[in-house]
Parts: structure tokens; sequence; C-alpha cells
């Protein structure tokens, strides 16, 4: 596991995947092992593979409750724009996290993209006071705003998101 966090870090991802494997091999238990390939397939953009992965490790007796790996299937389906199913994982960590504000800000993100507006707001206004530092949640919930015909708070919350990240696009 921990060479294949080496080769993480140098991006050889084919490399870390085999490594993980060997890992997998010994403790199929292993949760940072998991983590670590979902995470990577997420941050890659690869949603199918990562919801393979991910759904792989659900299957493993022990870890079928795991709130980090039904976030992580959560964010690959929702990057696959399969929303209902990202919203599914993502409730199940809201049931057993009521106190994770970033599912409770990527629920908003899946009813925004659904056009589900008052069940978007509602998520994003439990999330936003806090998420302080996160530019995402201030630019969907203002564009969200802006679509709603609120162009004055649309502009505000936007504007809120650059001065977090002022090279956001």
């Amino acid at each position: 596991y921990n060479l294949a966090k080496i080769e993480d870090a140098r991006e050889a991802f084919t490399r870390m995947f085999q490594l993980l494997e060997i890992a997998l091999s010994i403790n199929k238990s292993y949760i940072s092992a998991w983590r670590l390939g979902g995470q990577v397939l997420v941050d890659k953009g690869s949603p199918d593979e990562a919801i393979a992965w991910l759904q792989r490790a659900l299957s493993v007796s022990g870890l079928e409750q795991s709130s980090e790996l039904h976030f992580l299937l959560g964010c690959a389906l929702h990057h696959a724009d399969k929303l209902e199913d990202a919203l599914h994982e993502y409730f199940i960590v809201a049931a057993a996290e009521p106190d994770n504000y970033q599912v409770k800000s990527n629920i908003g993100a899946a009813f925004q993209l659904l056009g589900k507006a008052p069940e978007a707001i509602a998520y994003y206004q439990a999330a936003l006071p806090h998420l302080p530092h996160d530019c995402g949640i201030r630019n969907n919930y203002g564009a969200l705003l802006g679509t709603m015909g609120r162009k004055e708070e649309e502009i505000e919350w936007l504007r809120a998101a650059l001065e977090i990240c002022p090279d956001m696009e």
C-alpha cells in the first residue's frame, strides 16, 4: 500500500493499481487501499472505472457500511451523470453522518442538475455556513439563484466564490 501511495504521487497509476491489487490480495478489507484507488479514479475523471472499483469495494464484507466509500461512489456516479444513483449514495452518507456538510453540498448540486431548485437550495443553505472556504458551493448556489431570476443574489454569491478562488473558471 505504501508503495502504491508513492506511485500515486509519481502519477504512475498503472503501477499504483497493480500494487493496490497486491495489497488487497493480502487483505481484501484494507479500506485505505480501496479508498486510494477510488479517489484516484474519481479525480482522474474515470467515473465508470471508479464506479466499478467502489462497487467492488462495497461488496467486501465489513466495508458495505463505509461512509467514505459510499461518498466516493456518489461522486463517481455524479460525474457519470447518474444523479439519482448518486443521491442514493449521498443519502447513505448523510444518514450515517448528519454533520457531513460536504455531502449536503453534493446533494444540493445533484438536485440542482436534476432541476429541483427548492431541494437544492435547502441543502446548499444547510451546508454554506459550515463550508466557509468552499468556492464551489458558492458558485453553484449563485448560479442556481441566477437561473431563478435572482440576479443580484447570484452576483453576490459568485463574487464570494471568486474571493475564495480567484482563478476559478
